[in-house]
């Protein structure tokens, strides 16, 4: 779809280029945020204990669980390969998740900052009184767009939702046991593993927030422009677009909405669950 939308005509419009320029800088910064932020964390996680080991004299591996159970250099180094292999192979597989998603919704962010451009130069087309079919042209660059928004979110929407329910559970899962063997066995690396895991969730919930902001944006530009100087066919147009946009596909895990408030949320259970644990333990 991309592909697609990339070589229409209307991507070659300055006004359209200009729009998207925002939403490749931000995606920029957050994808070069998620590589090393991501890689420099588990760096952490799988390394750190060993170099602790080499420096008193002991081995001690990231995790608790071990290939081959014995105290010899041997079983270590193939225990410590397999932990730090696993690793790096969950690192790598979340950025890659993360960075897709990360690309495809600021690609949307993209989409609705050049309606919006489009809906500015409508205004200016508008108050020099151009002709009709110069107004016409204009509406169908801004129908295009927006058609093709909205199946783009339509199909982001179906591909991740079902991965970000799976992925959040198993998240949740994740921080809470590590936060237990902190609290309960001091694994002060639990900590990290637990910062990680929040990080993806809040990549999710994050632009998810960004996203449900500037869909909000998009229905208070399409409302605040001079529509009713336009023909009566023309209004129907923006009439449309308008009772579309008031239905945004906004970004979910089947069925709650990810945004800065089930960040939240999703921080609340886990804390709620270790204090459960904590009470029992007591």
């Amino acid at each position: 779809m991309n592909l697609e939308f990339f070589k229409l005509d209307i991507m070659q419009n300055e006004t359209v280029k200009k729009a998207f320029q925002p939403s490749v800088q931000l995606n920029h910064i957050l994808l070069t945020l998620t590589i090393y932020g991501y890689i420099g964390l588990v760096a952490i996680i799988a390394l750190a204990p060993e170099l602790y080991g080499l420096i008193i004299s002991k081995y001690i591996l990231p995790f608790g669980f071990e290939i081959i159970h014995s105290d010899a250099g041997f079983a270590y180094a193939i225990n410590s390969w397999f932990q730090v292999n696993c690793t790096y192979y969950v690192a790598f597989l979340t950025t890659v998740t993360d960075g897709t998603f990360i690309l495809y919704l600021l690609n949307a962010t993209g989409q609705i900052d050049a309606i919006v451009e489009l809906l500015h130069e409508l205004d200016d087309i508008m108050m020099e009184e151009h002709e009709e079919q110069k107004i016409d042209e204009q509406l169908q660059k801004i129908i295009t767009i927006h058609k093709h928004h909205q199946l783009y979110m339509r199909k982001v929407e179906h591909l991740f939702n079902l991965y970000f329910l799976i992925s959040i559970a198993s998240l949740c899962f994740n921080m809470s046991i590590s936060l237990a063997a902190f609290v309960l066995i001091d694994w002060y690396l639990g900590v990290v593993v637990f910062c990680f895991a929040s990080s993806q969730i809040f990549y999710m919930c994050f632009l998810g927030s960004y996203y449900e902001t500037k869909s909000e944006f998009l229905i208070t530009e399409i409302g605040s422009f001079d529509w009713y100087k336009l023909s009566v066919k023309n209004q129907k147009m923006v009439k449309f677009i308008l009772a579309t946009s008031q239905s945004p596909i906004l970004v979910t895990a089947i069925m709650e909405n990810l945004n800065v408030a089930a960040y939240l949320k999703i921080h609340k259970t886990v804390y709620s669950g270790i204090m459960l644990l904590l009470r029992v333990k007591d």
